[in-house]
């Protein structure tokens, strides 16, 4: 009795140190879908959905790949406005998406359509925009047509980016929006302050009729009302704020983005320093697939770090005794839980100090650093000047600045240098892999073998591809609700804390030896891209030929 209660024990101790008691979802390749919370919306629904009809011309490749990776076992079909309009039977019973931008002469017929689609126990969705915010889409005979099809119970989206920009706050709040939805847009820029958002705005209602699929697949007796209803109540809530930012003879206009005023203030007042002022604010909700189909949904960096298995990562190791250069800028840092850990801090500009300027990139990967390895020592090393400008130079003398102060990893998160530059590097990296110091580069694109390359896996191009480290991109940011960023610069310091871990297990392994270790160390998504399984890294130290198993 007494030895079945010490391995009872022991099965618990071993299970704390090696199991994790939360299942999170495997992430996915596409941005979109790790972005909305997807993979937990497809493990809630277990593979049904109802089929989907576009009302569109033709549907693009890009629009029916996207709907192919968020409805995995979905059924499609393409119809034209003037089909869909004079023929309401031919439409599957199911999600209508309207893709093709209605004309005015349409707009009567359209409406009769929908009233039809949604008696039937359809659920139609309706983009606010198409292409761009423009003065036709501001028009009277627009936004009475939306307010219609809401009132029959469509499901009317509004466009934001990666970024969470929506647009001129004005220019939204006219019209009657469920919620936002994210976009996948190749130009955030701003050219003035009524034209916010340029490109296919319409593709934000994508995700929305993915997860309303999905949703609808498990519940099939919810009316388009019920359903708009769950669709509100289960998407989260946001604050934006349109801010004048005044440069020299510029005025730029961003939006900012917090999930209560508290925090939204901050933002406002952290801005106002650099002359920014808040136009207009907006409380509206954004569209999360997790929170809708599984009413679940978890933060961004919980969900990450959750895939990354850092809870059990925190209880094998913690980094302790080695250190980890940053090649970066903007250190500068008023948190001393960050600070505390930097030691022999140094520039490759002397005019310019390492933490000159305000909190910012190299802040960030710092924090990114220790999340995963919360003991490591931080050499931070800036490598820019005062114009952030970096080059191949700076990176060489940040390598050696960093073997002089001891350190045992160095982790860069800038851009790839030049063709012509690439030797340059390559002999600056040999003298640290001599001195079995580890070289963390993103943007890595030589030939030496014993160089760590990280990317997100939504930047995969090459699902079966072991040239890089892949890790979850979306979600590793410092916020705690919006997954502002892609997380690409990221991926370097979290892979650094890992090999930090290994080398506090093994200092002895070569950089050869541990490269093999993530390779081999890894999960495969919903889609087939291998991701760094870190645990089972740390569980392979003992496996690698030099180590003995001490």
């Amino acid at each position: 009795m007494k030895k079945a209660k010490m391995l009872i024990l022991f099965s618990l101790l071993m299970g704390s140190l090696f199991g994790q008691l939360v299942e999170y979802p495997v992430p996915s390749s596409n941005f979109t879908a790790n972005f909305c919370n997807f993979p937990l919306a497809w493990e809630a629904c277990r593979g049904r959905s109802v089929p989907i009809t576009v009302v569109s011309k033709s549907l693009n490749r890009q629009d029916s790949m996207l709907l192919c990776q968020l409805v995995p076992k979905g059924c499609f079909q393409t119809l034209k406005l003037s089909q869909f309009i004079g023929d309401a039977k031919s439409v599957k019973p199911g999600v209508t998406l309207l893709l093709e931008e209605p004309t005015p002469t349409s707009y009567k017929g359209l409406l009769r359509c929908i009233s039809q689609q949604i008696s039937m126990g359809n659920v139609v969705v309706v983009p606010a925009l198409f292409k761009e915010m423009n003065s036709a889409h501001g028009s009277k005979a627009w936004r009475m047509f939306l307010e219609r099809a809401s009132a029959l119970g469509a499901v009317i989206v509004g466009a934001h980016g990666p970024s969470m920009v929506i647009g001129d706050l004005d220019f939204i709040r006219q019209f009657p929006i469920d919620l936002f939805a994210y976009v996948d847009i190749e130009d955030e820029g701003y050219p003035n302050a009524n034209v916010r958002l340029k490109g296919r705005l319409e593709s934000c209602a994508l995700p929305v009729a993915a997860g309303l699929a999905l949703y609808k697949g498990s519940h099939p007796m919810l009316s388009s009302k019920q359903l708009k209803s769950e669709l509100r109540r289960y998407s989260k809530k946001a604050i934006w704020g349109d801010v004048k930012l005044t440069n020299g003879n510029d005025v730029l206009h961003f939006s900012i983005i917090k999930p209560t005023d508290s925090s939204f203030n901050v933002e406002v007042a952290k801005h106002s320093n650099v002359n920014a002022k808040l136009n207009s604010k907006f409380y509206g909700r954004y569209f999360d697939a997790g929170l809708f189909v599984a009413h679940h949904s978890y933060k961004p960096n919980e969900w990450s770090y959750g895939v990354l298995q850092l809870d059990s990562l925190r209880l094998i190791g913690t980094g302790k005794g080695i250190k980890v250069a940053i090649l970066d800028h903007l250190f500068s840092c008023a948190d001393t839980a960050i600070t505390k850990h930097y030691v022999n801090p140094g520039s490759v500009f002397p005019s310019v100090r390492y933490d000159q300027g305000n909190e910012g990139h190299g802040t960030w990967m710092a924090r990114k650093l220790l999340d995963v390895a919360p003991e490591v020592s931080i050499i931070p090393i800036r490598i820019t000047d005062t114009n952030y400008m970096a080059s191949c130079v700076g990176y060489v003398k940040g390598i050696d600045y960093a073997l002089n102060q001891g350190a045992n990893i160095i982790s860069l998160s800038h851009q790839p240098v030049d063709p012509s530059e690439q030797a340059m590097l390559d002999s600056a990296i040999d003298r640290a892999s001599l001195m079995n110091v580890c070289f963390v580069y993103i943007h890595y694109s030589g030939s030496r073998n014993d160089v760590v390359k990280t990317t997100p896996i939504e930047f995969v191009t090459e699902k079966t591809s072991t040239s890089s480290i892949n890790v979850i991109g979306t979600g590793f940011n410092d916020e705690n609700e919006f997954p502002f960023t892609w997380g690409f610069s990221q991926t370097a310091p979290i892979v650094a804390g890992v090999i930090a871990l290994i080398k506090e297990k093994s200092p002895s392994l070569s950089n050869e030896q541990i490269l093999h270790i993530l390779r081999q160390s890894y999960k495969i998504g919903t889609d087939g891209v291998r991701y760094l399984d870190a645990k089972n890294a740390i569980r392979r130290v003992s496996q690698e030929a030099g180590y003995g198993g001490k």
